[in-house]
């Protein structure tokens, strides 16, 4: 977990500044695919804002998942703190490893999933289904 206290912070309706942020959360394939289907994702500044969305644990006193547009307001100084936490915390947990694309098709994943001790770190795509 990676804990950053806002330079500016985000200030409610109810004249409340909130500034203590925790980033407490690696996200899954499950959340990737949900930010990639969402329609506001097609923004560079929209699509790293819902990743930090989904990362974020604690956010002041506000309410969990934080809104997008919560994110939106932030000054710039705190986006860039809160995706350098996001990224530390990131690397953190890869232990050096890395994503790779091997192929077209094929990628080598950071973390891979691990069952019964055996990682299977390695993902190829085949044709997409249709009906």
């Amino acid at each position: 977990m990676k804990s950053i206290v806002l330079v500016v912070g985000y200030t409610d309706k109810q004249n409340v500044t909130h500034r203590d942020v925790e980033i407490g959360k690696r996200l899954r394939g499950a959340d990737v695919f949900a930010i990639d289907d969402d329609p506001q994702s097609a923004l560079p500044a929209n699509y790293q804002s819902l990743i930090l969305s989904r990362a974020i644990t604690k956010f002041g006193l506000l309410r969990m998942p934080v809104p997008l547009s919560v994110l939106l307001a932030l000054d710039s100084i705190d986006r860039d703190d809160l995706i350098e936490a996001y990224n530390a915390l990131d690397a953190e947990g890869s232990d050096g490893r890395k994503f790779e694309v091997l192929a077209d098709n094929k990628v080598r994943l950071a973390n891979g999933l691990d069952l019964d001790g055996v990682v299977y770190d390695v993902a190829e795509f085949g044709h997409r289904i249709t009906g």
